[in-house]
């Protein structure tokens, strides 16, 4: 009787080629790794470094299949909490930043391109959800509006609410940002509400628009409604005209404070450098000297020195012949010839003869004569 032969398929052929494949691998790794890692704190490291990369790199590529394989379904942005812009593969940071941004654009995105100018949707992320979006506006009830105050209070940081302030009557159609920010609002907050007065034509017609701006919390609301002086920009300038006048006839170049120039479209850093101008100056001898302070705007310079009349007897002259050095290094115009002056007078007594032997510069000996006596 003849002994049956077995028959093996090539599938089977080629199962067995690879089993004893993997044999001979694994037999060797371990030879390997018995041979050469534990004599070598080195190779040993490196098999660790190996390991834990190759983990990373499983980790990371099942994030990527997991993302890619994210399934969305139809949603209105102007609907969605941060919790669920999360769920959409935001971080906390960029969903919190595109609820600011919603209500900046005064509570609903109007279209696409809202979105679009949104920063922290890239463009990548903005045609992944496009397909999806289905825009309508959502009424913004109160507790949206203190959900972004909050949402403010509580990510800005150098908010003003312990900053000391007067509260006096304004109008807020005036109003610049340092001016919101002098009476306790933000930067940015002070910014959302510029940029939700020019969205309603430029002015607030009415203090129940001022209230519903969602930067004005209704306790700031509260304590700002008695103070609020509503009046267009065309009347509030005439307003500002007849207080420049009084003004006028109470004041000089060489006695006005900051304060006194808040009704110019001035920055707080200019309104300062016009002071501190005056003062290193020792007073402005010559109304044209506004014009010398750094940045400030010409026609603001021409119209201060229109408003304020000049009193010359306030400025505050050195003599150039018993003055201190320090005297000296302090007046803007004198310090550029401290030395010369110095040098001169060990020899002879300066006159305004000589003081025009010194200063060979015809502009600067005109400014400096405006401050000297002899």
């Amino acid at each position: 009787m003849k002994t049956p032969r077995i028959r093996i398929i090539r599938s089977q052929q080629l199962g067995i080629l690879s089993l004893s494949i993997c044999i001979v691998l694994i037999h060797a790794y371990m030879y390997v790794d018995k041979n050469y890692y534990s004599t070598s704190d080195k190779g040993s490291q490196i098999a660790q470094e190996l390991l834990v990369y190759k983990l990373e790199q499983d980790t990371l590529e099942e994030q990527k299949q997991e993302k890619s394989s994210k399934v969305y379904s139809p949603f209105n942005p102007n609907a969605l909490t941060q919790k669920q812009w999360e769920e959409l593969g935001f971080s906390e940071k960029q969903a919190s930043a595109i609820i600011k941004f919603k209500y900046i654009k005064g509570g609903n995105f109007k279209s696409i391109d809202d979105l679009d100018e949104c920063f922290v949707i890239s463009d990548k992320k903005l045609e992944e959800l496009k397909p999806y979006i289905q825009l309508s506006d959502v009424k913004t009830t109160s507790s949206y509006k203190k959900e972004f105050q909050n949402n403010q209070y509580n990510t800005e940081r150098g908010e003003r609410q312990n900053v000391n302030y007067t509260l006096k009557k304004f109008n807020p159609n005036t109003y610049s940002v340092s001016d919101w920010q002098n009476i306790g609002f933000t930067e940015k907050q002070a910014t959302t509400i510029l940029k939700y007065k020019n969205s309603l034509g430029g002015n607030f017609s009415s203090k129940n628009q001022l209230q519903r701006c969602y930067a004005v919390s209704d306790e700031k609301f509260t304590e700002l409604e008695p103070f609020i002086v509503l009046s267009s920009v065309q009347n509030q300038k005439e307003i500002v005209k007849e207080e420049v006048k009084a003004l006028k006839s109470e004041k000089d170049l060489n006695s006005i404070t900051f304060y006194d120039l808040a009704n110019y479209n001035l920055s707080d850093k200019i309104k300062g450098r016009i002071i501190g101008f005056r003062k290193a100056l020792g007073g402005f001898a010559k109304k044209e000297q506004v014009y010398d302070v750094y940045g400030i705007d010409k026609e603001v310079a021409k119209q201060i020195i229109s408003d304020f009349s000049l009193d010359e007897s306030k400025v505050n002259k050195i003599n150039v012949n018993s003055c201190s050095e320090s005297d000296l290094y302090n007046q803007i115009y004198l310090k550029k010839y401290k030395q010369q002056i110095l040098d001169f007078r060990y020899q002879s007594r300066i006159t305004k003869e000589s003081l025009a032997s010194i200063i060979k510069n015809s502009s600067d000996l005109e400014k400096i004569l405006w401050y000297v006596e002899f």
